[in-house]
């Protein structure tokens, strides 16, 4: 993101919480999400591009199976 450290931390909260109100407002349980939680994103300093982009890879892979919403993939 193109943006100061602080929106960015802004933007990703905003997420989140849109991401919880949908999936309460859809009959999803948030509270069966925190047993599949991401593992290995113990990412420390600045690990330069490549550490980002697994963290990345990460997010995805979550979010494209148990972290998914049903309509998700009439969005993309």
């Amino acid at each position: 993101m193109l943006v100061s450290e602080d929106f960015a931390g802004d933007i990703t909260k905003a997420a989140c919480v849109l991401h919880n109100f949908v999936r309460r407002r859809d009959g999803y349980n948030c509270g069966d999400s925190l047993t599949n939680p991401i593992r290995g994103l113990d990412a420390r300093g600045t690990g330069g591009p490549s550490t980002g982009i697994a963290i990345r890879k990460r997010f995805e892979e979550y979010f494209m199976n148990e972290g998914s919403v049903p309509w998700q993939y009439d969005k993309i």
